[in-house]
């Protein structure tokens, strides 16, 4: 009896293009199973698809360590505005009350 020859298959993810924000969802833990699973296998396989991911791993973490804080004179300056807004609502609010009123 002769044996059938078998050839060894290797299957690859669907062909997809991803993008940075695939990227970054990957990245924050919000790309679906499917997808996560297609990026693992880029990475493994596609050098320059590696360096990019690697580049959005540095601006995620140095967005995460950026600990600046506002400047106390803007900050001031619009929560003086935001108080002169609600007066003049106020204001105009009290006119129309009275005016109905008379």
């Amino acid at each position: 009896m002769k044996k059938a020859h078998v050839k060894s298959i290797v299957i690859k993810p669907m062909e997809k293009t991803f993008t940075q924000n695939d990227l970054l969802q990957f990245i924050y833990g919000e790309s679906s199973a499917q997808d996560s699973e297609m990026i693992q296998y880029e990475l493994i396989v596609n050098e320059d698809f590696n360096q990019e991911f690697e580049k959005l791993l540095e601006a995620v973490d140095m967005l995460k360590t950026n600990n600046e804080k506002p400047n106390l004179q803007m900050t001031a300056r619009l929560t003086n505005f935001s108080k002169s807004i609600e007066t003049r609502q106020s204001r105009y609010n009290t006119c129309k009350l009275l005016w109905i009123l008379n």
